[in-house]
């Protein structure tokens, strides 16, 4: 006779019988995953009022979202520091230009405080010189490019040793670098510049990316101890990938990876601020993103500063009273 075999019970202090026993009203309600009216959820589990007030000097960088909230910032009359002026400085506080990968946001750092040496200073453009490292750069000639390079890091460490808070916008785990020393591109080398024995693709996996976030960190702590880091993942997607894959999977790759490099960051550095910009687009809002399907409405934006800034920031803002 044919028995349905019969699983072993469970041992009484066994953490999974527990679990499985208890209702959903013995959990705290941020722990139980939200139904209903997504679009009042609050995904912020810690406050921290007053983090950000008016008067708090406040810089930023990373992805084409750290525009957004760069934009939202200066809007409603916050003290956003912008050292530097001029070709890409509408991403954040200098002329970082669009800063997608947890390894570019560190050599950015690193490079700008002499921690690193650039390997490949200039590509040709033409008659010009562009910049590997930043999009968007083009330089007359080599004389330029020195010149606007020693303001561009002397901006940064500005920024660094100024700000009282820094919000950094992550975007991707794809990018282009060097072989050799891992430096990581702004984008893939132009024809007549990429070498498949100089250059790779890497999809960088989440212990890669927690690694460039700790060397980033560490940076910003020795050159000013009392800086407050906010950090968040951006909610647009990928405008393409290398990989062999639908951009669509890419992309979900790309941000887990990413997502769980910031969350084990994090729970190492309780005082680091995540901002759930990620969770509140993709997860809280219903067609959040505009015609192209990749950049986010801007009443979504307002919506994820509400969200911020009713738990960070000043008391008139945690009353509900902000513009849109």
């Amino acid at each position: 006779m044919n028995r349905t075999p019969r699983l072993p019970s469970l041992p009484p202090d066994c953490f999974e019988e527990r679990v499985a026993t208890r209702t959903l009203a013995e959990f705290e309600p941020h722990q139980v995953y939200p139904s209903g009216d997504l679009s009042v959820c609050d995904p912020v589990t810690h406050p921290a009022p007053a983090l950000i007030t008016r008067a708090t000097k406040v810089g930023s960088v990373g992805s084409c979202f750290s525009f957004e909230i760069r934009k939202w910032l200066i809007a409603n009359d916050f003290t956003y520091l912008q050292p530097a002026i001029g070709p890409t400085s509408s991403y954040g506080s200098c002329r970082f230009g669009i800063v997608l990968t947890a390894a570019g946001l560190c050599q950015t750092f690193q490079a700008a405080f002499g921690e690193i040496e650039r390997t490949e200073r200039f590509w040709p453009f033409g008659e010009r010189l562009i910049d590997p490292y930043r999009k968007n750069i083009v330089w007359r000639n080599e004389a330029a490019a020195k010149a606007e390079l020693e303001d561009h890091h002397a901006s940064i460490r500005e920024l660094v040793r100024t700000a009282e808070v820094f919000i950094c916008t992550l975007g991707a785990s794809e990018y282009w670098r060097r072989r050799d020393d891992c430096q990581a591109f702004a984008t893939v080398p132009p024809h007549g510049v990429l070498s498949q024995d100089r250059h790779e693709f890497v999809a960088a996996g989440a212990e890669e990316n927690l690694d460039y976030l700790e060397r980033f960190y560490r940076l910003l702590k020795r050159h000013n101890p009392t800086l407050k880091l906010v950090i968040s993942l951006s909610p647009v997607p990928l405008t393409a990938t290398y990989r062999p894959v639908s951009c669509v999977v890419a992309d979900s790759v790309s941000k887990a990876r990413l997502r769980v490099a910031i969350d084990t960051f994090c729970s190492r550095h309780g005082e680091v601020v995540y901002m759930p910009s990620y969770e509140i687009v993709t997860k809280l809002t219903q067609n959040p993103y505009g015609p192209d399907n990749r950049h986010v409405r801007e009443e979504v934006v307002a919506r994820v500063m509400r969200t911020f800034m009713a738990n960070y920031g000043p008391e008139s803002m945690r009353c509900g009273n902000i513009a849109a």
